[in-house]
């Protein structure tokens, strides 16, 4: 027989025990099974295990949301004066001048807790947190006309 010839029945030979093996007639101690059946049999049994599959690492849960922070205060000292024993503060936010006579609502998101000799004390509604703003001019500025011509709140 030539090469080529054997090499077909070879193949034709694996094939038939392989189908059998699929529908469980056949075990590979089977007479059946060619020698190079069996040798091929026996070189893929006897064949490196594949590498094992790369591990996943483990992923990190997302990072935990940082919690809401107040924001930074708006309002600007303008400046202060007495109106009796009455403190009076002066604010500039929003493009608004605002005029504090001591605690309450400020707007829809402040309110004043207290105000000191150096500083006012504001709660930021929201999360109910307070916060300082100094009562201390940069710089002294002189406005000069009538009181007509600075419209407070």
């Amino acid at each position: 027989m030539s090469a080529r010839r054997t090499l077909v029945v070879a193949a034709c030979a694996m094939l038939l025990a392989c189908l059998l093996l699929a529908i469980g007639g056949l075990s590979l101690d089977s007479a059946v099974i060619s020698k190079s059946a069996r040798h091929h049999a026996t070189v893929v049994a006897n064949a490196p295990a594949p590498p094992p599959s790369p591990t996943a690492l483990p992923v990190a849960p997302p990072p935990m949301p940082s919690p809401p922070s107040v924001p930074p205060l708006p309002y600007t000292f303008l400046g202060r004066f007495q109106e009796g024993e009455t403190a009076v503060v002066v604010l500039y936010a929003h493009g608004r001048t605002w005029t504090v006579r001591g605690p309450g609502p400020l707007d829809d998101r402040y309110e004043v807790e207290a105000i000191h000799e150096d500083h006012m004390v504001l709660r930021y509604v929201p999360l109910d947190k307070l916060q300082r703003l100094a009562l201390s001019a940069r710089e002294v500025v002189a406005l000069t006309g009538s009181p007509e011509d600075y419209p407070q709140d």
